[in-house]
């Protein structure tokens, strides 16, 4: 599929920019909605975050918050991020410094705990999504809606390489998304392992992250995946 055509794909979202997605249940999440809504900013609420990306897919929203404990939180940040431009916000009872970078890898634009009252928060959160949406503006982010990396096309319709399109697991898929994000960075196999693979999951050794590369290198040109001997790899940055 050419490029232009999934790019189409994603020009017919409805504006939501009124309202805010939640996803999952915050504490004190009715006492957030009524201060929302005195300064006109509605609610919307996703039970789970494949629920949450299906919303995302449709509509574009102000900013979405999320709760950390949610089901599969981290094997699906990384599908989030690769549907919309919009700000996530993730709200955590368990903060430590080793998942907010992983959260921020995977595409997060805030990771912590909430601090002070209710409308510090909002002001919080609201000079955040000013930011980040004075930045796509200026730089619009590709991979939130199809990340192109050389001639390789990345978005929930599929993987594309020169307009053909390749056949890849969920899991390889992610490998490959994360690679792309961090695209230039020597990324250690523990960070891929940890950031990609569901921390409950108990899949995410040395060997199967080989084996999963090893695959995602015969579906691709070779200059794409570099191996960074007794670190783990990178997707170099190509003219």
């Amino acid at each position: 599929m050419p490029v232009d055509k999934i790019r189409q794909l994603y020009r017919h979202k409805m504006d939501c920019t009124d309202t805010y997605l939640a996803v999952d249940t915050l504490e004190l999440a009715e006492d957030y909605v009524h201060a929302w809504a005195k300064r006109g900013i509605k609610a919307k609420v996703a039970t789970s975050m494949t629920e949450a990306i299906e919303l995302l897919m449709k509509n574009d929203y102000l900013f979405v918050g999320i709760n950390s404990d949610v089901i599969n939180f981290w094997s699906l940040l990384l599908t989030m991020r690769s549907v919309t431009n919009t700000p996530l916000f993730v709200a955590t009872a368990n903060w430590t410094l080793k998942k907010e970078l992983a959260a921020l890898r995977m595409g997060a634009d805030m990771y912590g705990q909430w601090q002070g009252s209710i409308d510090e928060n909002i002001d919080r959160v609201l000079a955040h999504v000013e930011r980040v949406n004075a930045w796509n503006s200026e730089n619009p982010r590709i991979l939130s809606k199809v990340l192109i990396n050389y001639k390789l096309i990345i978005g929930p319709h599929g993987v594309f390489l020169n307009n053909k399109k390749i056949k890849f697991t969920p899991q390889e898929k992610r490998i490959l998304l994360y690679l792309c994000i961090n695209k230039g960075i020597e990324l250690t196999h523990d960070q891929i392992i940890e950031d990609v693979w569901d921390i409950a999951s108990d899949s995410g050794t040395y060997e199967n992250l080989h084996k999963r590369i090893n695959k995602i290198r015969k579906k691709l040109p070779k200059e794409y995946i570099e191996t960074v001997h007794g670190i783990g790899y990178t997707m170099p940055i190509l003219d």
